[in-house]
């Protein structure tokens, strides 16, 4: 039964948010912008700020970003998300809809990337908020697929529904933009393996996933939005989410951000601000 929290969406007619019905509980924004269109959403996770990436447990890490059945792109986590918000209570919560129960191959859709910082009274700083155009090939993990244009959705037609970030600049880069699939430590290496190392690569040598076989990187799981150039400037979250447990990481990583969103920082930074990292999809008509 769908408990509808404030209304259904991509096929769901009720605006009433006390309607049920049949089908998957969702999540409808019509709260945080994002234009015209009708947001589902489809991912949240939330870092505390006190901790730092590599703080979220082995056995989490094991079952929602290294495990091709419950991995969180197809529904693993504590829960489904039903908030755009951040709970900041001092947990690590990873929350997600099975994005395959909701994708339909061949269809055109806008993929959403939010993220930002967030106090107990719920202060945002550092939010960005981006919208790119994909379609969808049915493939969800790298591990599905045997070649590489497929172990990522190729992206057009940026649209910035929010920016308060401050102290970097944006990359736009002229080449193909893409989102990284996640993968398992089960993937076929072969044809390339996607990740953002360096903002970009796509190797298929002993360092193909950003070295996926270093244990303490934890690789596996981890998602982003690239330029297609090994150029070390994001044009949004880049490791989003990102697991590195080999240092002081963060959930988000951009890597021209100067610590914000930190790749290497010595403490974790903005210690009293959770990091929340959210995915929306809209159809688009």
């Amino acid at each position: 039964v769908c408990v509808c929290v404030n209304a259904c969406c991509l096929g769901h007619e009720s605006t009433h948010p006390s309607h049920t019905h049949t089908g998957p509980q969702v999540y409808c924004d019509f709260s945080t912008g994002g234009g015209a269109y009708s947001w589902t959403l489809l991912t949240s996770m939330e870092q505390p700020g006190t901790k730092k990436i590599g703080d979220l447990s082995a056995t989490d890490y094991s079952n929602w970003f290294n495990n091709v059945n419950t991995m969180w792109i197809r529904g693993g986590g504590e829960a489904r998300p039903l908030s755009p918000n951040a709970l900041v209570d001092g947990a690590f919560h990873i929350r997600s809809q099975d994005w395959g129960s909701i994708l339909v191959v061949g269809r055109s859709y806008v993929l959403r990337q939010r993220f930002f910082r967030s106090t107990a009274a719920g202060v945002l700083t550092q939010l960005y908020d981006v919208g790119y155009s994909f379609i969808y090939t049915g493939y969800l993990l790298q591990d599905q697929s045997s070649v590489l244009s497929t172990r990522a959705f190729a992206l057009t037609g940026r649209t910035v529904f929010a920016d308060t970030t401050s102290g970097w600049t944006w990359n736009i880069p002229p080449e193909t933009v893409l989102f990284w699939l996640p993968f398992t430590s089960a993937v076929t290496v072969g044809p390339g393996v996607y990740s953002a190392c360096n903002a970009y690569d796509a190797s298929a040598t002993s360092t193909a996933g950003c070295t996926l076989t270093d244990a303490n990187s934890r690789r596996m799981g981890n998602a982003g939005i690239v330029g297609s150039q090994q150029d070390g400037n994001d044009p949004a979250g880049s490791w989003a989410p990102h697991m590195n447990a080999a240092a002081n990481y963060d959930l988000v990583v951009v890597h021209q951000s100067n610590g914000v969103y930190s790749t290497s920082a010595t403490t974790p930074v903005m210690s009293d601000k959770a990091i929340f990292l959210a995915y929306y999809i809209s159809p688009v008509s």
